[in-house]
C-alpha cells in the first residue's frame, strides 16, 4: 500500500479537522510572481546572509520597517 492508499483511508476527527481550519485560516498567505530566472541568485543571496527561507526574509524586512 503506498501513501496516497494510505492518506485516503485515514479518517480525521471532527476535532482535528476544526484545529486545521483554525490554523490555517490564522496564517495570510499571499502571492508573489518572480522570475523564475531569478530564483537561484535570491536563494544563494539569503543563503549568505543567514536567511533560512524567502518568507524569513520578508518578516525580518516586515519587522525593521516596523510595519510588524
Amino acid at each position: 500500500m503506498n501513501s496516497a492508499q494510505k492518506k485516503q483511508e485515514y479518517k480525521y476527527t471532527d476535532a482535528r479537522i476544526k484545529a486545521n481550519k483554525k490554523y490555517a485560516n490564522s496564517r495570510w498567505r499571499p502571492n508573489i510572481f518572480i522570475d523564475v530566472d531569478k530564483r537561484e541568485t535570491i536563494e544563494t543571496w539569503l543563503n549568505n546572509h543567514g536567511y533560512k527561507s524567502l518568507n524569513e526574509y520578508v518578516i525580518d524586512c516586515l519587522k525593521r520597517d516596523e510595519i510588524i
